[in-house]
């Protein structure tokens, strides 16, 4: 069997498109309408179980452009005559045997009745080219798609089918004849009904300013990044109208969607996805009204799991400090619709379904509000800690946010508690940060929490409904990247993670990735230089050993491999000193033999640095390198390649100078390890701006020694003399009066 499309971009067999250069001409319209007529009368005689094939031509005759979305199959009343043609196989042969009259009924306008049938498909086709696609708009503007998916071109014209040609095997014999589609027509619908999203539309019975606040904080996801038109209680009738009787079912539905990242990520996952319903899209759940356009929609759409979050203020612990008929008033204000989600989770239970309703784990709604213990096959109260799912604040400290699912559904991914994150204490969500309030920001649910939510609600859908329709839409991912996750489909914003082996981009570094072993670094490179050691013979290396401590066998022969290998490595720098005839001193700053060096020495002191030396003429300090206070023990070891001799330890501490810098009668080569004792303090560092505070002291004992024995001789007071006043009375220099002064007489200058 063979099948031709024929789409608005003129991706396929032929091009109809406007520009003149993809104009098909009459002679191929023919070739192609013979040729589809032999693939149908020959399909025919071959098999006996060929179904009936509609050819559909569509025209018309409206001067506005209009421009159509492609997805979008609109057609309008039709009206023909019934009659019944039956054309043998030869006379199907070429489209000029064909001759049919059809009787037109335009919208738009009258049109030729008269027309013959080859007319009528010239015309028709013709039309086509010049309004920019075969599939124009429509006055039903019947949409196939999603259902929250409208027509918002100008209003569109109606759109008449030249005819429609449906071909049925009977007795080898092609047989035509016409055939009236059934459509369901709205006359009243208008693009202007269904606006996009531009801003929030709250009820008018609502505190306007506390909701403007609140939804600051909150922003909006669904409608913002689908692009849908809104579905409020003021177009609801108009398009239940236009949705009601075809069979759809909803897998998903949620009330009280705040920002509708839940709804967003059920609709990015495949699911078919039920309008959401908010104050901010003007639905009050709390008005009766609304109540029964909610409970139409549900017994229309049958939604596999019903999602609702009350709003939990007047229920939560803060509002606990409010007056109590303050807060009484509030719950019977929220009373009706907390009412209205016990009944359609009720609803949802007898057939079947699944629901869920999400509050703190501490609100008062559980107890005083809902009543969901008395559903059949409700679950358990499940506590989720979103600290687990990535909840955070500005700072990126976790926020518990203990929240309660009340649900028959098993959340077995998303309902995880609190794991105490290595130490880390929580946020407290209270206050504002940039102008909005912490509370209300938290009430967006984490995007991990989100999917895995999707995951636990997909496998009960699996489980108990709607298996046959998930079959197709059932994906396993193996990365925790959400844009890995989502791929084309993940919404704006959501960058790759780069976390490696969560991410597809993320990449490990060289000698990193736990199930490769890169060679270029070695995981330990101790043991590896070990094993090189063993199995390498150093009999014809002499080792006499002068230390109070005994060395291993094997601390003995990683020692001669050193002390080869070190002088090897400095072999050149020495040989170049030797040429420019100047003393050279080499410090050993691979880390791998410094490791080696202190642990074969460990038990004889902490080494702090080892200098090489060739023929040395006396014996030095660590100075400058190292501080005396860091490295007052030196440790000798002298010789040449095959015979070295080692110690003893010195205490450069208790040595006068010139032991320190005493002479070297015959060395070869100088190997010397500085260092200090294991129990020894720190050298202090460098006094600075803040110097180090002097510990306590201990008092001093008492005195011990015979003037602690003498009592301590007694003050007497001076005797008083009776002169001594008179004197103190007088004054104790002489007074002179006062005498004015003349002011002195400028000089005249001679």
């Amino acid at each position: 069997m063979l099948r031709l499309l024929l789409t608005d971009s003129g991706h396929y067999i032929l091009p109809t498109d406007t520009n003149t250069a993809a104009e098909v001409s009459q002679n191929d319209k023919k070739e192609v309408t013979l040729f589809c007529t032999k693939v149908a009368n020959a399909s025919s005689k071959k098999w006996n179980d060929v179904s009936s094939r509609v050819l559909h031509v569509f025209t018309t005759t409206c001067s506005t452009p209009v421009v159509q979305a492609e997805g979008n199959r609109m057609s309008s009343t039709l009206t023909t005559t019934p009659r019944s043609t039956t054309t043998s196989a030869d006379t199907l042969e070429t489209p000029e045997k064909v001759k049919k009259t059809v009787h037109w009924e335009d919208q738009c306008g009258g049109a030729d009745n008269n027309q013959t049938y080859d007319e009528k498909i010239t015309a028709g086709t013709s039309d086509v080219s010049h309004n920019n696609g075969i599939l124009p708009s429509s006055s039903c503007a019947e949409d196939h798609g999603h259902h929250e998916r409208f027509d918002n071109s100008p209003k569109p014209c109606s759109l008449t089918p030249t005819t429609i040609l449906e071909l049925e095997q009977k007795n080898n014999q092609i047989q035509e004849h016409d055939i009236e589609p059934k459509i369901n027509v709205v006359d009243n619908y208008h693009s202007s009904d269904f606006p996009g999203y531009s801003g929030d539309m709250l009820p008018e019975n609502v505190d306007h300013t506390k909701m403007t606040k609140r939804y600051k904080a909150i922003k909006e996801e669904f409608y913002t990044r689908t692009g849908h038109k809104p579905v409020t209680p003021y177009n609801f009738k108009k398009w239940m109208a236009k949705m009601k009787g075809r069979g759809v079912k909803w897998h998903f539905w949620e009330w009280f969607s705040g920002s509708g990242r839940l709804s967003l990520t059920m609709l990015l996952a495949g699911l078919s996805v039920g309008f959401p319903v908010d104050l901010r899209y003007g639905w009050n759940i709390n008005d009766l009204s609304h109540q029964a356009m909610l409970r139409e929609a549900q017994a229309e759409f049958q939604p596999g799991v019903l999602m609702c979050a009350p709003d939990c203020a007047p229920w939560s612990a803060a509002s606990n400090s409010k007056d109590p008929q303050v807060r009484q008033a509030e719950r019977d204000r929220d009373q009706p619709g907390i009412d209205f989600t016990q009944n359609s989770c009720e609803k949802q239970s007898k057939h079947g379904r699944g629901f869920v309703v999400e509050q703190p784990y501490g609100s008062a709604m559980w107890t005083d509000g809902l009543q969901l213990e008395n559903i059949q096959d409700y679950r358990k109260k499940q506590r989720v800690d979103q600290c687990m799912h990535g909840a955070v604040d500005e700072a990126y400290n976790p926020v518990q946010k203990a929240t309660g699912l009340g649900s028959n559904i098993k959340f077995n991914k998303t309902a995880i508690r609190c794991g105490g994150h290595k130490g880390r204490q929580h946020a407290h969500l209270c206050g504002q940060v940039g102008g909005v309030n912490r509370t209300a920001a938290a009430a967006v649910y984490p995007r991990q929490m989100c999917q895995r939510m999707r995951l636990d609600i997909m496998n009960f859908l699996h489980k108990r409904i709607h298996k046959r329709n998930l079959m197709n839409i059932k994906t396993e991912s193996f990365y925790e990247c959400i844009r890995c996750q989502l791929g084309r489909f993940c919404p704006k914003g959501v960058d790759h993670t780069m976390v490696p082996g969560q991410c597809r981009h993320g990449r490990y570094s060289p000698g990193t990735h736990p199930r490769q072993r890169s060679s270029a670094s070695a995981a330990d490179p101790i043991s590896d230089w070990k094993k090189v050691a063993d199995r390498e013979a150093l009999e014809q290396v002499d080792l006499q050993n002068h230390l109070e401590h005994e060395l291993t066998v094997e601390d003995s022969h990683y020692l001669k491999k050193l002390l080869v290998e070190t002088i090897n490595n400095a072999l050149g720098l020495f040989n170049e000193a030797s040429n420019r005839k100047i003393d050279y001193s080499h410090w050993v700053d691979n880390p791998v033999a410094m490791a080696l060096f202190k642990e074969i020495f460990k038990d004889i002191m902490q080494v702090k640095g080892i200098k090489v030396e060739l023929r040395p003429f006396s014996r030095t300090t660590a100075e400058p390198t190292l501080p005396m206070s860091s490295a007052y023990l030196r440790l000798p070891v002298q010789g040449h390649v095959k015979a070295w001799t080692i110690g003893p330890v010195e205490d450069m501490r208790e040595m006068s100078f010139s032991q320190i810098n005493a002479d070297i009668d015959e060395a070869d080569w100088m190997v010397t390890l500085y260092g200090v004792e294991h129990d020894a303090v720190p050298a202090p560092s460098t006094p600075g701006s803040h110097p180090r505070a002097l510990p306590p002291q201990p008092a001093l004992p008492p005195r011990q020694d015979d003037a602690a024995l003498v009592p301590l001789p007694e003050v007497q007071e001076r005797p008083g003399d009776p002169q001594e006043a008179a004197a103190v009375a007088e004054p104790a220099y002489e007074e002179f009066d006062l005498h004015g002064r003349q002011s002195l007489a400028p000089i005249r200058p001679s």
